[in-house]
């Protein structure tokens, strides 16, 4: 049996970042309230809001309007939110971006109103 012992910045750090977690479920109940949840908290940590609509690169030069060390994001329809950061070193005329995504429905998760019931003598 292992016995961890946490320090009080540990606990309070693991306490905000559980509420915060709370926090984003109440506001999320629907993809759109999702999106507009995590775009106020990418606004927070310094990611800036772009148009999907926008030129990103200028197109005679071929060379990006987006930033080195920068962070943006955009969203579709007010379901889909799509973030990401320019490195540093990246190239920023000719450079090709590697996107990595992922798909969530909002969190919507419901509480059953009877959570055990039994059933043909089953616990259900």
């Amino acid at each position: 049996k292992v016995h961890r012992t946490m320090s009080t910045n540990t606990t309070t750090a693991s306490n905000e970042f559980a509420q915060d977690f709370l926090n984003f479920l109440d506001e999320s109940c629907s993809a759109h309230h999702a999106v507009e949840a995590s775009s106020k908290r990418l606004l927070a940590a310094g990611f800036s809001k772009i148009s999907e609509r926008d030129e990103w690169f200028q197109s005679a030069s071929n060379i990006s309007k987006l930033e080195r060390g920068q962070k943006y994001f955009f969203t579709r329809n007010g379901t889909t939110l799509i973030a990401f950061s320019v490195g540093k070193q990246f190239p920023l005329s000719g450079g090709a971006y590697t996107i990595l995504g992922a798909h969530t429905d909002s969190p919507c998760l419901k509480i059953k109103p009877v959570t055990c019931l039994n059933k043909q003598d089953a616990l259900m």
